[in-house]
């Protein structure tokens, strides 16, 4: 992992770099999990700590926020991190991408979110119940330490996979989970598949296309809804990424009230060599409708809105 130090204009300044292998188990799966592998760095709503799915390790490393350091002579980038804790999730799971809901008020009058977890390897979610402490009394005359979150498993391996693979494969050995989304209300949470194997670079595009699964959210406890799956055709091959359009900040300050919905989708097709955008349709905007497709830009691998 690296840190990067900004500058007050927003430059870059020195990198520093750390291991993240010491300390942990592989996995079993040994084409993929033969050592670490952070897949991703995500901080949380209130920027106290930083998650990074590590899909070697079937694990979600916790790293504390910690910019004070920087101010240390001499101290490295790295220092504003410090690894204090870690959840380990179910071995196999090659844990690959994460994200928070928006943060709301819980019952104990802290503060509460949900953190969504994609597995590659098991093609399958995670969702953990995410918890901030009340804040402390302003009677104390000594100055508290920055409550850290706890979190609570409370729904595992829920599948991104048909009831049976492609006609022409023996098993869903190849498959693996790529990217997840969050509508703006996070009542619909969208989820893609990639069915032919890991191939970054010499992908094929000729073949079935592969899927995207569609699931309801629960409004009151944010748990995802296992019975409203829908399995839906993505228009291509290896849905790479993933893109709300209420996902850009740029959209969201011009005040259109479509974007803030999360109206359209962009997937990445890596293998298929496309971008294609579906339109969110339906009462609840869990169906898609392909309003927009481009071809041959270069195997993308992420799809952003400006």
């Amino acid at each position: 992992m690296s840190v990067v130090p900004l500058q007050a204009d927003g430059t870059f300044s020195t990198a520093s770099s750390f291991d993240v292998l010491p300390g942990r188990a592989l996995g079993p799966v040994a084409a993929r999990q033969e050592q670490a592998h952070p897949h991703g760095a995500h901080v949380d709503p209130l920027g106290r700590i930083v998650v990074v799915p590590d899909l070697g390790t079937d694990d979600l490393r916790l790293f504390r926020i910690k910019p004070e350091a920087l101010a240390e002579p001499g101290a490295p980038a790295s220092a504003a991190l410090e690894e204090y804790d870690a959840i380990h999730l179910e071995a196999g799971d090659g844990p690959r991408h994460a994200l928070f809901s928006p943060v709301r008020k819980s019952s104990s009058s802290g503060d509460e979110a949900l953190l969504y977890v994609l597995n590659e390897l098991s093609n399958s979610l995670s969702v953990f119940l995410v918890s901030y402490p009340a804040a402390p009394s302003s009677l104390s005359s000594a100055p508290a330490a920055v409550a850290l979150p706890t979190f609570t498993l409370l729904q595992s391996r829920i599948s991104l996979l048909p009831s049976s693979p492609f006609a022409h494969q023996p098993s869903f050995a190849s498959w693996h989970a790529a990217e997840l989304v969050l509508s703006p209300d996070a009542r619909t949470l969208v989820a893609s598949n990639r069915a032919e194997g890991h191939d970054p670079l010499h992908g094929a595009r000729d073949g079935p296309p592969d899927l995207l699964a569609v699931f309801a959210v629960g409004a009151e406890d944010g748990r995802i809804d296992e019975g409203s799956r829908t399995l839906v055709e993505c228009g291509g091959r290896a849905p790479r990424h993933l893109s709300l359009c209420s996902e850009s900040k740029t959209l969201r300050g011009r005040g259109d009230e479509a974007v803030d919905e999360g109206r359209y989708l962009a997937v990445a097709l890596h293998d298929s060599d496309e971008v294609v955008v579906f339109e969110r349709v339906g009462a609840e905007g869990r169906e898609l409708k392909e309003v927009a497709r481009r071809q041959d830009v270069g195997r993308p691998g992420v799809v952003v809105w400006l």
